[in-house]
């Protein structure tokens, strides 16, 4: 019975290894001028606001582990929700949104 564990568990690691290995950085820039720019997203749902870092020439990025998929993002720029123009747009239910695509 311990053995069979042993197994399973085993397996049940493998599978979480190659499911980690899928996932995919994406590196996310906004590069106008602002004072603060966050970033919203269908990645988790639209639950957290993410705070891009300010360069020394100017260009907000922040980095995220994702898997392959198309996801839906918007900026929030010094409090106000914005979309990139320069990126694909997408429109559901109302909304604009920027499409982010990773492969």
């Amino acid at each position: 019975m311990h053995r069979r564990w042993w197994k399973r568990s085993r397996g049940g690691l493998t599978m979480l290894r190659v499911t980690l290995q899928l996932l995919r950085t994406a590196c996310i820039v906004w590069p106008n001028s602002a004072s603060e720019v966050l970033l919203a997203g269908s990645f988790d749902g639209w639950v957290t606001q993410r705070k891009m870092e300010k360069s020394n020439t100017g260009i907000f990025s922040v980095s995220l582990k994702l898997y392959p998929g198309k996801y839906e993002i918007k900026f929030i720029v010094d409090g106000k929700w914005m979309i990139d123009p320069l990126r694909p747009i997408v429109r559901n239910n109302g909304h604009e949104n920027n499409l982010l695509t990773i492969t």
